[in-house]
């Protein structure tokens, strides 16, 4: 019990540093789009907490429900939104080190034909000399 109640203590704080990194990062790439809305992070009664918008399936989510395969023209329009994110987070001076289908996310609602970009714990600042 001890060994768990230690595990879950060393849990606990690599999620305080990986949810207020992600925080800062967020801040920095605040306002693209596809980039999520992030309304609060931080840590309420002992738990590690972000609050953004509700988000639908992630891209691999997606891939295993059409049988692992997209049309073309699906391909075509993800790639396109995928490029249009990356760039924008290039523009603001940082690298996304964590492309993985697992970190985006397709809109709900009116922002269904949206993918959004998440995870921004890997995200290194670069500068261009």
């Amino acid at each position: 019990n001890n060994k768990l109640r230690s595990n879950s203590n060393l849990i606990n704080n690599l999620i305080s540093h990986r949810v207020v990194k992600i925080g800062q990062d967020n801040r920095l790439v605040k306002g693209g789009t596809g980039i999520p809305n992030l309304y609060w992070y931080g840590v309420e009664h002992n738990y590690r907490a972000l609050v953004t918008d509700v988000y639908g399936p992630s891209l691999e989510h997606l891939l295993k429900y059409c049988n692992g395969k997209f049309t073309l023209k699906t391909s075509l329009f993800i790639l396109d939104q995928l490029i249009d994110r990356i760039q924008w987070i290039h523009s603001k001076n940082l690298v996304y080190n964590d492309i993985d289908s697992e970190n985006f996310l397709v809109g709900l609602g009116k922002k269904a034909d949206k993918i959004f970009v998440v995870d921004f714990g890997n995200c290194r600042k670069f500068v261009d000399e």
